[in-house]
């Protein structure tokens, strides 16, 4: 099963507001995934967001 992390943990590990969050969301930068009335950015998803932040940095 992979590993699913909240807005809040999202949040605190990028250090980015919830705002950003969600604008990353409407973007299609990131995919949320809802789990009843939760929701939840899949691991490799908020990995795979970060390294290409981090490509884009080094260009």
């Amino acid at each position: 099963m992979a590993a699913l992390l909240t807005i809040a943990e999202f949040q605190r590990h990028y250090n980015v507001s919830r705002s950003t969050v969600y604008r990353l969301r409407d973007k299609g930068s990131l995919t949320f995934v809802h789990i009843g009335r939760s929701v939840r950015i899949p691991r490799e998803e908020a990995e795979r967001w970060y390294d290409a932040l981090l490509a884009g940095a080094n260009d």
